[in-house]
């Protein structure tokens, strides 16, 4: 009997929490506009080949960058190597 009361109030708070978050909001036509023109395909494709543009261009420009090129020899000396190399 309990657990039909428990149930009966977690679906009615839920209920509230979902009817509360579904507001109305008042659209003029330029925020309609604006609105469509964020959530187009159209906005999306540009903004992703803006994206894609700008980390060419960053990685056009790393590779410019000046960078150090080295390679280590071992030489023979008399202090012993903890490091067994095989």
């Amino acid at each position: 009997m309990k657990k039909r009361y428990y149930i009966v109030i977690a679906a009615l708070l839920f209920g509230a929490s979902v009817a509360k978050a579904q507001d109305h909001i008042k659209l003029d036509l330029q925020k309609t506009i604006q609105l469509a023109n964020d959530s187009s395909l159209e906005a999306f494709r540009t903004q992703n080949m803006y994206l894609s543009g700008y980390w060419e261009y960053r990685t056009f420009k790393a590779t410019r960058l000046p960078s150090v090129h080295g390679s280590l020899t071992m030489l023979e000396s008399d202090i012993p190597c903890l490091i067994d190399v095989a």
